[in-house]
C-alpha cells in the first residue's frame, strides 16, 4: 500500500477523532471525554463506539470503516482459495478485513475485531457469505474463491505498483503475485463407506472438466466438477474396487496443484447370517389327494427348493422367499379307496419339508384323508 493511501487514512481518522472530543450525557450537562471511555478499545472497536453514539454519523459509517480497512487489511495478498478448514496467515488477514468492513466474523471472543485468528472455521465462512451477499457475490457459499478475490480487489482498489507519484519513498515493489487456483477439500460426504460407495467431495478450486481423486494409492482420473444444492463446488467419485478396508487418504489434484487431504474409511459389508429355511403353516392342512397347498416360511429360495411331500420329491420355486405351493398327489393303494380303510385309516399324515442350498427345513403335517 502506498504512503498516499496510508497517511491519507491517518488523516481522515484524525478528523473524525478529533469531532468527538466530548459526549453529552442525557439529561446532563456533563462532558465526558471519549478518551475515557476508549481506554482498552481496539481501533476497530473504537469506531463502532463513536458509530453507535452517531458522533459519526450513518452517512460518514462506511467511510470510517473503510479507513479502517485501508489501515489494516489492504495489505492482504489472497494467493489461493480460502474455504472450511483453512489455515494461514492469509486467513487472518481476511478476518481483518471483514470485521473491518461491518461483516463481524465474531462479536466477542475468537474471531472478534482485535482478536482474529488464522482458522477458517464456520463463523469466517458465515462472515464471507454475508459479505458475498452484501456485494453481489455469487455462490454466497462462504468460500473465499477467484470471483471474491477478484471483487476484494475492486473493493479495496490497491494501487498497482509503480502507479505512485509524488512524495512516496517507493515502499511498494515487486511485481503483484498470480492468484493461483490450488484446490481444497474441506469436507468428504460420507467419511465412511464400502467399496462401489459414492463419495462426495466439497470444496475450492476445483477444474470444471478434468480433476483426479487420490484414493489412497488408487488414481480415479477425469472427473469433472459440479455445483450442489448449497452452491458448494463439489467432486463426485466412488469408493474404487480392490482397496483393502482401512483409512485411506484422499485428495484431488487438476492443473491448479494438488489439495489437502482428508481421510476416508472403507469398511467391510456386514454377513448376512445364513440360516435355514422354516415352514410356518400349511394352509390349508388336510385334504384329499389333489389338494392345492400353499406352505407359508422364510429362507426359501427364489428358484430352487427341494419340497418333501410324503413319498415325492418336488423342485419348486418361491418368487418372494416366503411362500410355496404344490399339489397333493398320493394314493397308497393306486387304485379306489375301499370303506373298510377309511374306517381303519380315515386320514394319513404326510411329513412335510423344504431342503435348499442353506439348509432343511423343520418340518409340517399335512393329513391326507380319503
Amino acid at each position: 500500500m502506498s504512503n498516499r493511501v496510508r497517511k491519507a487514512g491517518r488523516f481522515f481518522l484524525s478528523i473524525f477523532l478529533s469531532a468527538a472530543t466530548a459526549i453529552t450525557l442525557s439529561g446532563s450537562s456533563l462532558l465526558v471525554p471519549v478518551a475515557v471511555h476508549a481506554q482498552g478499545l481496539t481501533l476497530s472497536q473504537l469506531i463502532e463506539l463513536l458509530i453507535s453514539l452517531d458522533i459519526i454519523p450513518p452517512s460518514k459509517a462506511a467511510a470510517a470503516r473503510a479507513v479502517l480497512q485501508d489501515e489494516s487489511t489492504a495489505k492482504c495478498t489472497f494467493t489461493k482459495d480460502l474455504a472450511e478448514g483453512a489455515t494461514g496467515d492469509d486467513v487472518k488477514c481476511l478476518q481483518q478485513y471483514l470485521n473491518g468492513a461491518g461483516f463481524k466474523v465474531a462479536n466477542s471472543g475468537p474471531g472478534s475485531p482485535g482478536n482474529e485468528t488464522m482458522y477458517f472455521g464456520s463463523l469466517t465462512r458465515g462472515a464471507v457469505s454475508s459479505w458475498q451477499v452484501a456485494n453481489n457475490v455469487s455462490p454466497t457459499a462462504g468460500y473465499f474463491g477467484s470471483i471474491s478475490r477478484a471483487k476484494y480487489n475492486a473493493l479495496v482498489a490497491v494501487t498497482p505498483p509503480g502507479d505512485d507519484t509524488g512524495d512516496d519513498t517507493g515502499d511498494d515493489t515487486g511485481d503483484v503475485a498470480e492468484i493461483s487456483k490450488t484446490p481444497i477439500i474441506s469436507s468428504l460426504d460420507p467419511t465412511t463407506g464400502l467399496i462401489g460407495d459414492n463419495v462426495e467431495i466439497v470444496g475450492a478450486g476445483l477444474d470444471d472438466i478434468d480433476n483426479t481423486v487420490q484414493f489412497g494409492s488408487v488414481a480415479i482420473s477425469n472427473l469433472p466438477s459440479g455445483v450442489n444444492t448449497d452452491g458448494q463446488n463439489v467432486i463426485e467419485f466412488t469408493v474404487p474396487v480392490g482397496v483393502a478396508p482401512a483409512e485411506h487418504s484422499v485428495s484431488v489434484s487438476n492443473i491448479n496443484g494438488t489439495s489437502n487431504i482428508l481421510p476416508f474409511q472403507v469398511v467391510v459389508a456386514p454377513v448376512e447370517p445364513v440360516t435355514a429355511p422354516e415352514i410356518l403353516t400349511l394352509t390349508p392342512q388336510t385334504g384329499p389327494s389333489g389338494t392345492v397347498v400353499t406352505i407359508q416360511g422364510k429362507g426359501f429360495h427364489k428358484t430352487e427348493n427341494t419340497v418333501y411331500t410324503g413319498f415325492d420329491m418336488l423342485t419348486l420355486p418361491s418368487n418372494d422367499g416366503e411362500t410355496i405351493q404344490f399339489t397333493v398327489q398320493y394314493n397308497f393303494f393306486g387304485g379306489e379307496v375301499t370303506d373298510e380303510f377309511r374306517q381303519i385309516f380315515p386320514t394319513t399324515p404326510l411329513y412335510i419339508l423344504v431342503e435348499n442350498e442353506n439348509g432343511l427345513s423343520n418340518e409340517k403335517i399335512f393329513d391326507l384323508t380319503y
